[in-house]
């Protein structure tokens, strides 16, 4: 059940060393149970065996992802290329850099109001290492094609079983940690809150994806949701190979057919059509989907799917104005990442199979 509503104007909870040692602790619980279910990157570069994400930006333009970017996670079928290690780790990164950026524009414009304690920054971390730690779906044929599926997700429920599950796990602690029970509250429903509001919304309107804000709940729950799809906004490298990781893990028989090529198997050619068709499509579409990305975080917008049609008003505005004002910063770099997708776009809009496979690093 949810927690009751709380307190949404207390944002000064303090220090707790002993509750920053235990969130330290419980992130890399999480990142190693995550690493264990979903997996993380393994591929050679430079010489040099590596876990970080591949990138295929060089000289700030889109170029092609190392040999065996991808490969790791043809392994075994439960692996995720997109909900893995690395996404979480970038996402705990970006938390932790809208928690920075607004307790700098706090000291520096005298707003104390808006500071972020350093409870409640341990307690978005905590929520960010387990907020995808439940990303239960299904593999189902697509009708009416021959060899294409789609990946659809438990959206909604994965969020609240995750929420759930690591609410249950650091509750009976940060109460015995944090004595105020009015603290140690606000702070297990900030974790709640966070991790549920990352759920994609059941509308998928305007060709992005908008997550399922609750404004009933303290603006610090929202920064978490920011940051989880804040790539196109923040880090257009990042944005990139998220795209094509998440293609991958969406439509799995293109990493099938790629891991089979890479493998010197001959692959027919209705695969063929279906695989390069499929990343064409999705490549044009990522392009809508960073320009319509940040029309709904800049807002307002309305829902056209639904009926009769809803505004919204924009993400960024969710949060108190001077607590905007220390977040626009971050999320200047909407052009870059749409130049970067449309320079993709170009670049693979005549590959063939063999070709669209070997750029998406499956070389023979």
């Amino acid at each position: 059940m949810p927690r009751k509503k709380i307190d949404t104007t207390t944002s000064d909870y303090g220090n707790n060393p002993e509750l920053a040692e235990t969130i330290e602790a419980f992130k890399q619980e999480m990142l190693t149970e995550i690493t264990r279910i979903y997996g993380v990157f393994k591929y050679d570069k430079e010489g040099e065996n590596t876990n970080e994400m591949p990138s295929a930006i060089k000289d700030d333009v889109f170029n092609e992802y190392p040999d065996n970017a991808f490969s790791e996670f043809t392994k075994d079928s439960e692996k995720r290329t997109f909900h893995n290690r690395n996404h979480t780790e970038k996402v705990i990164l970006r938390i932790e850099a809208l928690c920075e950026a607004i307790n700098n524009y706090a000291k520096t414009n005298n707003q104390p109001e808006i500071v972020i304690s350093p409870n409640i920054k341990n307690i978005l971390i905590i929520a960010a290492a387990a907020h995808d730690l439940d990303q239960s779906s299904d593999v189902d044929d697509i009708k009416g094609k021959v060899v294409t599926n789609l990946r659809s997700y438990d959206s909604g429920n994965n969020e609240k079983r995750s929420a759930t599950t690591v609410v249950k796990k650091v509750e009976e602690k940060i109460k015995s940690i944090i004595h105020d029970s009015k603290e140690a509250e606000h702070l297990l429903a900030i974790l709640e809150a966070a991790i549920i509001e990352t759920g994609p919304h059941p509308n998928f309107a305007n060709g992005t994806v908008q997550q399922q804000f609750d404004d009933s709940k303290p603006w610090q729950t929202h920064l978490l949701a920011y940051a989880d799809i804040g790539a196109a906004g923040m880090n257009p490298e990042t944005f990139i190979t998220e795209g094509d990781a998440f293609l991958l893990e969406l439509h799995p028989f293109v990493l099938k057919a790629f891991a089979k090529y890479s493998a010197g198997s001959s692959i027919d050619e209705i695969t063929k059509k279906e695989v390069t068709e499929k990343i064409k499509a999705w490549d044009l579409g990522q392009i809508k989907w960073v320009k319509d990305r940040e029309a709904k975080f800049n807002g307002p917008w309305t829902d056209t799917i639904m009926t009769p049609p809803k505004e919204f008003p924009a993400d960024i505005d969710l949060v108190p104005p001077e607590v905007k004002k220390a977040l626009q910063p971050l999320f200047s770099n909407f052009s870059e990442s749409a130049r970067l997708a449309e320079d993709r776009q170009k670049k693979r809009a005549e590959m063939t199979f063999e070709q669209l496979a070997e750029n998406l690093g499956f070389r023979k």
